[in-house]
């Protein structure tokens, strides 16, 4: 278990609070270079994947990846010391077998916080409105450019039609080309739907939004 209480709570009281900690059962990605392993393992340090998990490393002299660690920060409870304090502190050393560094010990109430409130912008009013232009004509850029291929392998699986009716497979391949194209488009224009809803609003209401705000 990971004790999360100070230590004067655990030498003069007889409850302290505790993470449950398992070995660490993931597997990195194969054939990673030092850049990408570096990245890998901060990825895991930062909760990028896992809120919940506040990854550990390995103990000093263990090196294996079954003896990685983590802690289940969504699962706390308390543990009881013995009464008397001599005995806490015989308790203590017997079981400690490591200590947090201190920039695990800083980052554990922010990652213990963010385990169960996650806070952020909103995921379209944050943007200023020059950079919410910038980002909606670089979308309206994009969709003009899907849009013209699309038309042009329609155009293609209509003389493929015409010109050879028999090549089933050829027709095919271009209709799902058309299709692969159609849904490009359509992804594209539903993730910045929202966005160019938000423009529109703006310039109904004549307002121009800063970094800052409104």
């Amino acid at each position: 278990a990971l004790v999360i209480s100070p230590d004067c709570s655990a030498m003069r009281h007889r409850l302290v609070s505790v993470l449950p900690v398992k070995r660490w059962k993931g597997t990195p990605p194969k054939d990673l270079g030092s850049k990408e392993l570096s990245d890998f393992l901060a990825s895991l340090r930062d909760g990028v994947s896992a809120s919940d998990v506040f990854y550990l490393g390995s103990l000093e002299g263990e090196g294996t990846p079954a003896t990685r660690y983590q802690a289940k920060l969504d699962v706390m409870c308390a543990l009881q010391l013995p009464a008397d304090e001599p005995g806490r502190g015989d308790w203590i050393r017997q079981r400690r077998i490591a200590r947090l560094e201190p920039d695990f010990v800083r980052s554990l109430p922010v990652r213990l916080f963010q385990s169960v409130a996650r806070v952020g912008f909103d995921d379209q009013a944050w943007y200023s409105t020059g950079d919410l232009e910038w980002v909606v004509a670089q979308a309206d850029a994009g969709l003009a450019q899907i849009e013209a291929e699309v038309m042009a392998k329609r155009a293609n699986a209509h003389r493929s039609r015409v010109a050879d009716p028999g090549n089933v497979q050829r027709i095919q391949a271009s209709e799902r080309e058309v299709k692969d194209l159609e849904k490009r488009r359509d992804d594209l224009s539903d993730r910045f739907s929202p966005l160019r809803s938000e423009l529109r609003r703006r310039s109904a209401g004549g307002q121009i939004r800063g970094s800052s705000g409104p």
